[in-house]
Formats: C-alpha cells, structure tokens, sequence
C-alpha cells in the first residue's frame, strides 16, 4: 500500500510502464552472418511484445543493426510493423546505401540506428516486427552485429491518481551521461589510434545495481575521415577494458571522400553486476596507412531501468532519477520517401522539427534523440544537423553533428542522434531542429523519416 505521500504523484507527469529489448549475445562486430534477401523477401531481425497497453500510452523504439557490404551497391531498407507484416501495418521504414565496387569510394562496414515513436499502440497486446530487405538486385549485403532493439511503454498518469494502482513492470532508477562541451562539430580534434591502442570517449557509472536491473546505453559520436579508407571499430566495455568485458562493439568505414560520418549507438546491459558498475566507451582503427579522428559531436548516456517486484508499490523502489514528462515529433507516415524537401546551401537552413517542454525546473535534464532520413541529388552534400535552443543564434547552438552523402557511392543515409541538455531554460524551453549543405556545389534532399523526441529528467 501507498504511504501518503506517495512518490508518484510528485510532479510526474510521464512514467516508464514497461520495456521489452532484444540484445545479440555477443552483442559485437561480427558475431553473426546473415544475408539480407532481396526485396519482396526479407530478414526478421527481431520481434517484441508489450502486454498492457492502455489509451494515451505510446511507446518509444530504439534500434541499431551493424551491416556489411558483400557486393555492387546494396540500397538497404529497414521496415517496424505492428502486429504482422503488412504494408497497412507498417509504421517505420529507412532506407541507407552500401557500397564497395567502386574503387576509393568504398564504405563496406554501417551502423544504423534509428527512432521512432508509435503514438497509437494497439491496447492491451502489441507486437513490433523489425525487418531488412534490400531493394537492389544486383547487389549483396549481410547483418554482422550488433543488434539491438528496445521498445518503451511510455504513461500518464491521471490527475491526482497514484501511479501505484497501475501496473508498473520498469521504472528508471537512476542516470548518468558525458556531453561534450560545446556538443558541436570540431569542438574536439583526436586522431583515433589504430588498433591494439584505442581513444577513451567516456566513462561513466552507476552506484547501486540491484537484482533484475537492467541498463540502457546511448552514444553518438561525429568523425571525419583524414586519409584512406579508415575501418574504425567502437566499443564499450563493463568494468574495465579488457577482452572478457566486451559487451559491445560496431565497425564502421570512412573514406576520405565522404569525410564526415555520424555514428550513433544502443545497447542494453541485461546481466550488469550488483553494486557499483562503470562503462568505457572507446574507439579504434582497423584499417593501416588510414586517417580519421574525433570531431564531435560526443554524447554517451546510461539508464538504470528496474523491474518491479509482484504485488510490491514502485514508490518502494528508491528512484535517484525520475522521468517527468516526453514529448515528440513523428513525421506521419514516418517512412522512407515519404517527403521530399530540398536541403538549402548554408547559411539558409531548413527547419526539420520545433519541440517545446514546458514547466522546466531546477535540477532537470532534457535527453534529446533524433533521427533523420536523407537522399543525395547531385554530387556530394555534407549535411550539418543543428540544434538550438529557444532561438535560432549562435549562442543559442547546442549540439551541431557533420555528415556527408556521395552520388552514385552512398545516396540515402540514416542519420540518428542523441544529447542531453544539461542546463535548459527553466519554465518553457524550446528545440530547433535544423540542417543544411555546406557544399554549394550539390543537392540534397530531405525524404523521411524524421522522428525528434525529448525526455525530462530529474535527479535527487
């Protein structure tokens, strides 16, 4: 039974209900080997159900799948169902390009990651059914690892009733995250060593893991190829670094031609030890005679999610950090080619998404992800995605991140990201979402899907 002053009613207007995840084990570059069919054919790469849905709630999706071009030019198409696989139930789709024919220009290894927000669940039972195809017939491509899917039911509560006469199955128990600071492209230059050595991006670590406690992790990282063809590989390891500790890792490829690269990343640590834990999020280079180095941006966040025992209150459970209130932007239909809105030349900009929080407080954090689909028209747009707060200045900018399409090479990319606003403004605060070409002489497009959501938190 509640006592009466129940932690649930202190000024919580959203709670974690319940999450479900999908992890490889291992979760690392390379632990699998399975070919992606040709479109109408396709991979299952993961299914997850939610079991008590009910009215207003929504539920976020989080993914990350690590690929390999095996042939020609494989255009990659990533597809979130709900309940069965039909195109009246398709609810996400993203197209990326690999390529590795074309001498110079070869980008064999991707990590996709994406998100997206399903506002109208099926109630009560719901199923996701995350699937690959790819729609070149000519070409060849393979699912390496990693590969991870999360779904979070996500509640209001209503007005004064307890959270505790619900069923709650997860609640966030605590938080932790680095940001750089400024969190924009070149605010950091760090060359990535070539492997055994690797560059420590962060560390970070939670107190008090108890039994049933699972861990949710984040990162985003911005890069730019200096030399060659850069195979680079992240990592995270548990406790310290060292082979036994890998529980992931996710190869990607630079080419000095397409120089710049956003790599985002999720996990789930299932098994993380009691007490006290620490994750180390680093990088390294496979490839010799090759160059590329550490830009920024760079964020790394880890959640403490636990399970609620049967028949035991949640406001039982201690709770360091609590999540207060989501919003979110969903570009309905949230699929590939689903718009199609020319890129302007810098300083122009074209303005993705407006997100406004309100009743910001002290002590709060705004976690922000987004992801972005986009199409090359013509030779070689490097994209900048920016996000201001409140007004569109450059004292306003908070986050920036660089990447770069090539014609015939990588034409559509899958552009996802993650930072958290330490500092927002108190009471209303407003996002910007924003990109633009820096290169005069190309075109590129905008084409779906477009997913931008804000998470407030509060720590004790």
């Amino acid at each position: 039974m509640c006592k009466t002053r129940c932690g649930c009613n202190q000024a919580v207007g959203q709670t974690l209900v319940d999450m479900n995840q999908f992890v490889l084990h291992p979760n690392t570059a390379s632990s699998i080997a399975q070919n992606i069919p040709i479109t109408p054919d396709f991979l299952t790469l993961a299914q997850l159900s939610l079991e008590h849905l009910m009215p207003g709630d929504f539920v976020l999706l989080n993914a990350t799948v690590g690929s390999e071009v095996l042939s020609d030019s494989p255009e990659l198409l990533y597809s979130i169902y709900r309940n069965t696989i039909s195109p009246s139930n398709l609810i996400f789709s993203t197209k990326t390009e690999l390529e590795g024919s074309i001498p110079n220009f070869s980008n064999e290894f991707s990590i996709d990651t994406f998100s997206h927000v399903d506002r109208n669940p099926t109630l009560r039972k719901v199923k996701y059914i995350l699937t690959v195809e790819c729609v070149d017939l000519n070409a060849m491509a393979q699912v390496v690892g990693p590969l991870t899917f999360v779904i979070q039911q996500i509640r209001k509560p209503q007005s004064g009733k307890c959270m505790c006469d619900k069923t709650v199955a997860q609640k966030l128990i605590d938080m932790n995250q680095f940001v750089l600071h400024p969190n924009t492209i070149e605010a950091s230059s760090e060359d990535i060593p070539l492997s055994p050595n690797f560059l420590t991006l962060a560390e970070l670590s939670l107190d008090n893991i108890m039994l049933k406690d699972h861990v949710l992790l984040e990162a985003t990282v911005g890069t730019e190829a200096l030399a060659n063809v850069s195979e680079i590989i992240y990592k995270i390891y548990r406790n310290s670094v060292s082979p036994a500790n890998l529980i992931f890792s996710a190869k990607t490829e630079l080419v000095a031609g397409i120089d710049f690269n956003i790599d985002s990343l999720t996990h789930v640590d299932l098994n993380p030890p009691l007490g006290k834990v620490k994750y180390i999020l680093t990088v390294e280079g496979l490839a010799q005679n090759a160059m590329a180095r550490v830009i920024g941006p760079t964020t790394f966040v880890i959640q403490q999610i636990s399970k609620d025992q049967i028949g035991k209150s949640s406001c039982s459970i201690p709770a360091k950090t609590k999540l207060i209130d989501v919003h979110q932007y969903v570009l309905n239909p949230n699929t590939s080619a689903s718009i199609m809105k020319n890129i302007p030349i810098s300083p122009q900009f074209l303005t993705l998404v407006v997100l406004i929080v309100d009743k910001v407080m002290m002590e709060e954090k705004i976690i922000l992800n987004a992801t972005i689909g986009s199409e090359v028209q013509d030779d070689s747009p490097e994209l900048i995605y920016k996000i201001y707060r409140n007004t569109v200045n450059p004292t306003n900018l908070i986050f920036s991140a660089k990447t770069e399409l090539e014609n015939e090479v990588n034409d559509f990319s899958i552009d996802s990201f993650t930072h958290v606003d330490l500092k927002p403004t108190l009471g209303k605060v407003k996002y910007i979402l924003t990109v633009e070409n820096t290169d005069v002489n190309s075109i590129g497009s905008i084409i779906g899907p477009i997913t931008f959501t804000s998470k407030k938190i509060i720590s004790s």
